[in-house]
């Protein structure tokens, strides 16, 4: 039995993602896969992208996507925040259809730090769709983590009666880390007990092992006496507890506009990283229909700086400030709202 990759982000999960579309389709082939899937976080940007290096190599592509599924896609405040992961993968032209749907839905309703959607949308667009129950990050291994047994059975086998059998997994991987190993038997446990098969997947980020953490070490010379996985919601945390003295971080993050902050952030001088930068992405025909529209939004080009970001996320997140009033007082001191 052959292995493909159903789990998979290239560059165009960003900020997270290190793969590049084509030297990994090259590399699939080189390793012999057969199939392989895209599943990036929350969109399809790379979708054909990878399609056409897929065929190019000889590979048989699946389009998926990685969503982040809520409780109530339009509820943006407070503990909205909070969400899940979940593998969505084509099975046919009608199961892309309704992942283009779901995804799109993510950013024109759902928008709240992520695209997000729910499950009342996704029952809406299930047909012709696979879903595997997700990394750590899934609400079905968040259940079993709690010690929810019985809800996670629930769970599954209502997933399970939504998408068809045959067409949901209990997604199982091991990277090592202490909570998948602590929740890999009750995966197995649960799938056995309800009769939902497995699927076995890797989260893959990078093309190369050693284009992550060894090659960090190695470009720059470092050397750390103890490494520990961490959630990346408890780093600023750990940091804080004196748990841990270094962590990865993003320039925009809330934290480091606190005034108080003693912490120290270092240029990547070396460029190992990929930059991310935002910009504004804006359909023709809204051009065309609103001849004013690009002046107006090219008055925003160059105005946000990452320290201004950190600044404004530092607002909503940590001073509990309404984000419109945040951005709206933003716009007014820049000039471009009357006061």
């Amino acid at each position: 039995m052959s292995f493909a990759h159903l789990h998979l982000h290239t560059e165009y999960s960003l900020l997270d993602g290190a793969s590049r579309i084509k030297p990994l389709a090259k590399r699939l082939k080189e390793l012999g896969f057969t199939h392989a899937a895209v599943t990036d976080h929350g969109v399809m940007y790379g979708a054909i992208d990878f399609y056409n290096a897929c065929l190019e190599e000889g590979i048989t592509p699946i389009i998926g996507c990685e969503v982040y599924i809520c409780p109530d896609r339009f509820e943006k405040h407070g503990a909205a925040r909070e969400y899940s992961h979940m593998i969505l993968l084509c099975e046919n032209q009608t199961g892309y259809h309704n992942l283009v749907k779901l995804v799109s839905a993510g950013f024109t309703e759902g928008f709240y730090y992520k695209p997000r959607i729910d499950y009342n949308l996704l029952r809406q667009h299930t047909e012709g769709l696979i879903c595997l129950s997700a990394c750590l990050s899934g609400d079905l291994p968040k259940l079993l983590l709690q010690g929810r047994t019985e809800d996670a059975k629930k769970y599954a086998l209502e997933m399970q009666a939504l998408f068809g059998k045959g067409n949901y997994f209990v997604e199982i991987m091991d990277h090592g880390l202490p909570e998948e190993r602590m929740v890999l038997p009750r995966l197995k446990a649960l799938a056995r007990e309800t009769g939902i098969p497995l699927v076995a997947t890797n989260d893959c980020h990078y093309l190369e092992r050693e284009d992550g953490f060894p090659t960090l070490c190695k470009t720059y010379g470092l050397d750390f006496r103890n490494v520990v996985d961490i959630d990346i919601g408890l780093k600023y945390q750990a940091l804080a507890g004196g748990d841990i003295d270094v962590t990865n971080a993003f320039t925009t993050d809330a934290q480091l506009a606190n005034p108080d902050t003693d912490l120290v952030t270092l240029a990547d001088d070396k460029h190992l990283q990929v930059n991310y930068f935002c910009s504004t992405v804006v359909r023709q025909d809204a051009l065309e229909k609103f001849p004013g529209l690009e002046d107006a939004l090219m008055q925003m080009d160059g105005l946000l700086t990452d320290q201004e970001m950190a600044s404004l996320n530092y607002q909503v997140e940590v001073e509990g400030l309404d984000e419109q009033d945040v951005a709206r007082d933003f716009l007014t001191q820049k000039g471009l709202l009357e006061a």
